[in-house]
């Protein structure tokens, strides 16, 4: 079976590739990278990661099993400023996780 995509934005650099389901998520990297540490450092030419984005024209894939995939859709579609994907209510679960 395919693994759900969701493209947060068409045309992203990377998927990050989350949870026990493998859902993947299309963004930008510079996005994830402008909010995170561990993001801007991964995505710097010196690792793996960095260097594959400067290297090849297809999105590179992140894996992130330990993490869940709707509260990091709900996270990247914040950052990427899709705030028509994002719920106008969430419980104090979907918060937290």
């Amino acid at each position: 079976m395919d693994e759900p995509r969701i493209d947060i934005v068409s045309d992203g650099d990377c998927i990050l590739v989350v949870g026990q389901d493998r859902t993947k998520l299309r963004v930008h990297s510079r996005f994830l990278g402008a909010v995170s540490k561990p993001f801007a450092a991964m995505f710097a030419p010196a690792w793996k990661e960095g260097d594959a984005l400067l290297s090849q024209f297809d999105p590179i894939e992140i894996l992130l099993p330990e993490d869940n995939a709707t509260s990091m859709r709900i996270v990247c579609a914040i950052i990427h400023h899709k705030n028509q994907e994002v719920p106008d209510k969430l419980s104090d679960k979907q918060v937290f996780s």
